[in-house]
């Protein structure tokens, strides 16, 4: 026989319990508790009220690099939290002084523009002015890639076997023969007016050349050159002499001189305009050209 309980106790229980439901603003029984999970606040501000929604967001630096952070985002989305640390990693920062942020603080703390796409879930920074340490240490990257690959270098030539052959009307001949593998090239030749000569290249490296000539009648030849970025020397052997000159570049000021007494400043003008300040000897000039084809910054200006 099951007995059961009277409607008046049971009815004051149920009573009760709607009022202990609707005071403390959560079920009694067999429901679920609501609960928002707080991150650490940079200014330690009380927790917020409405629930937070946890994203997965791709922060961009431009040029840079990406990472991906979990942030969460509060009051309806009109707030967003991120970790600090990943992100100053990202940009050349050392540790953050606090350990999230939001969008406007860490528009103020970094000083770049940051742009904030809720529907690919990506945070951009923007840096066109270098303000950041990663974009600088880019930048410089960039620069030492670019003097690397000035027109100072000695590029490697081609490979293969080299012919020439020159004749004129007198009946005279020239014959070339050679072959390179690259960054060596020995070439040999044979005038029926000078007589036979023969010159070897080498280049090891982008920044080195060496060369070394011997012909009949005339004095052996050789010598080492290196280019430094905008910067080019080269030591010069001719029996029984040798010269010390050197080059470099200074933006549009090109400035060579010799322990030979010969120096030549060129200046690379606006519209391919080029003009140059030279001496050799006991001598001086001065040219002005205009034109697609600029004058060697190396040759010394002067009436031939």
């Amino acid at each position: 026989m099951i007995r059961t309980l009277p409607r008046g106790p049971a009815f004051a229980l149920a009573w009760c319990a709607l009022i202990w439901w609707i005071a403390s603003g959560e079920p009694a029984y067999c429901g679920t508790i609501t609960t928002s999970r707080l991150a650490q606040s940079p200014r330690g501000s009380a927790p917020a009220t409405a629930p937070t929604e946890t994203l997965l967001v791709e922060v961009r630096l431009e040029g840079i690099g990406a990472v991906l952070v979990l942030a969460e985002s509060r009051d309806d989305s009109e707030v967003l939290v991120l970790p600090a640390a990943p992100i100053f990693k990202l940009v050349g920062l050392r540790e953050p002084p606090v350990a999230y942020m939001t969008l406007e603080q860490l528009r103020g703390r970094l000083g770049v523009a940051v742009v904030w796409q809720p529907r690919q879930l990506a945070l951009t920074l923007l840096d066109p002015n270098q303000i950041l340490p990663a974009s600088r240490a880019r930048l410089d990257r960039l620069r030492a890639t670019a003097e690397g690959q000035s027109g100072l270098l000695f590029p490697q030539g081609l490979r293969g076997p080299l012919f020439g052959l020159t004749g004129d009307d007198r009946g005279a001949t020239f014959l070339d023969l050679g072959y390179s593998v690259g960054w060596a090239t020995l070439r040999a030749s044979r005038s029926s007016v000078s007589g036979r000569a023969w010159q070897v290249y080498v280049t090891p490296l982008d920044r080195v050349q060496l060369s070394y000539s011997e012909a009949e009648h005339r004095q052996r030849y050789a010598d080492v050159r290196l280019a430094l970025g905008h910067t080019w020397a080269a030591i010069v052997y001719q029996q029984p002499n040798v010269e010390v000159s050197g080059a470099t570049v200074m933006g549009p000021l090109v400035v060579f001189g010799s322990t030979e007494n010969r120096y030549v400043f060129t200046w690379r003008g606006p519209n391919t305009l080029n003009v140059q300040l030279g001496h050799s000897g006991d001598r001086s000039a001065v040219s002005v050209s205009f034109g697609p084809l600029a004058p060697s910054p190396l040759m010394i200006p002067g009436v031939r």
